[in-house]
């Protein structure tokens, strides 16, 4: 007893701590070493020394998996070599290998020519919150371990706002009600600047309780609607504006739709999250009443003149308004109305006044055309003053002068 004492305690390294203890339901001695806050290299070298074997060992491998931009994933090739601690005729050893369930593991038994068997393993009540993988004897095994960790926030804020007629600015808050490690900030902050790069901007802020990702998004609908699909992989999800294009009509009304869809981006633990949505119109635009008195019912929901507000714990926001706003144009346009009755009834009266000063003209040049001729006394026609002889009817002047 005290040979394999000294046996197993000797290969636990500086790194690790040991305990011997007696399982309660069985009576069994366990002996358990723990590596807490240890990387990759102090894990493989850990592992070689524990099990006296130069096969065992760990190491990384790059995670080809797909991730969304909340996602941190860890791909690794463990190998374990028991053949030190073999207790049967068989060469073989007992061996369960668990896997921490919340990081949604994918394992796979390799083969000699590293192709791998997906191992489904099952969930059983020896360690809160883990996944049996392996049950089984053995001598040694290789294993793909693929890992995937979610960071899933407490709240999210939305805030959309129309800017003008085609712009849209969105500021989305992530916020966590506790802090990351130091290794967990730094890949979050760089996940986020590869997943938003061309599509937003990103802050990050540290407080004493917590942590905040904030994006902001600025550009047309269409810009603003690529981008979210893109960071969040969601790409069913859309925002939507329109406003009536009329010069003439003393208001203009404007549809105003979107929908936030981020229940596949968490999964089941979307409804442990708290979405805060604002959207908010174009100052001077108005809800209209039936959206309004749609909405009344629901208590998440409330609207105000331009701004719509909502809270979701699914994971999903729908905002469908309609609202109104007085038409500045219509003013320009009523003006310009003005100006031209206006001009045209001063080129009427100007027309007039140019008329009349023509027919004066005309009377005054017709009078003193007569005045320089004179009279046939015959015929009566009018003839130039210096002739002997009419021109109408030949007779010889014997007239008058006017």
């Amino acid at each position: 007893g005290d040979e394999i004492i000294a046996y197993l305690e000797e290969g636990v390294p500086n790194s690790a701590t040991m305990i011997w203890d007696t399982d309660n339901d069985s009576g069994n001695t366990i002996f358990k070493v723990s590596l807490i806050r240890s990387d990759l290299e102090d894990i493989n070298l850990a592992m070689k020394s524990i099990f006296h074997s130069d096969m065992a060992s760990v190491e990384s491998l790059p995670y080809s998996d797909k991730m969304n931009i909340l996602e941190n994933g860890h791909a690794y090739k463990e190998t374990i070599d028991v053949t030190n601690f073999v207790s049967n005729d068989l060469g073989k050893a007992h061996v369960r290998y668990y896997a921490y369930s919340y990081a949604q593991p994918v394992v796979e038994k390799l083969n000699s020519k590293g192709e791998g068997t997906p191992i489904s393993g099952s969930m059983n009540e020896d360690y809160k919150g883990y996944k049996c993988i392996l049950n089984e004897d053995m001598a040694n095994i290789s294993l793909l371990v693929k890992t995937k960790t979610s960071y899933v926030p407490d709240v999210i804020n939305i805030i959309t706002q129309v800017k003008g007629r085609d712009k849209i600015k969105r500021n989305i808050e992530l916020v966590y009600n506790s802090k990351f490690e130091d290794d967990e900030t730094l890949y979050f902050q760089d996940s986020v600047k590869k997943a938003i790069e061309g599509f937003a901007k990103a802050n990050f802020t540290t407080q004493d309780n917590g942590y905040i990702i904030a994006l902001e998004q600025n550009g047309t609908k269409e810009e603003v609607n690529i981008g979210f699909q893109t960071i969040f992989n969601t790409p069913n999800s859309y925002v939507r504006y329109a406003r009536q294009k009329n010069i003439a009509s003393f208001s203009l009304d404007s549809v105003f739709c979107e929908e936030i869809l981020l229940d596949n981006l968490f999964g089941y633990e979307t409804n442990k999250i708290q979405i805060n949505y604002q959207a908010k119109l174009n100052k001077g635009e108005n809800i209209s009443k039936e959206s309004i008195d749609y909405y009344a019912d629901y208590d998440t929901t409330s609207v105000k003149k331009n701004i719509f507000v909502m809270q979701s714990d699914n994971g999903r926001i729908t905002c469908e308004v309609v609202s109104s706003q007085f038409n500045i144009n219509f003013l320009l346009f009523m003006f310009l109305i003005l100006i031209f009755i206006f001009a045209i009834i001063i080129a009427g009266y100007m027309g007039y006044l140019k008329l009349e000063e023509s027919g004066k003209d005309i009377k005054g040049f017709i009078k003193r055309n007569i005045q320089q001729k004179k009279q046939c006394n015959y015929c009566k026609s009018y003839i130039e003053k210096n002739l002997k002889y009419c021109t109408k009817c030949g007779s010889k002047f014997e007239g008058y002068y006017l």
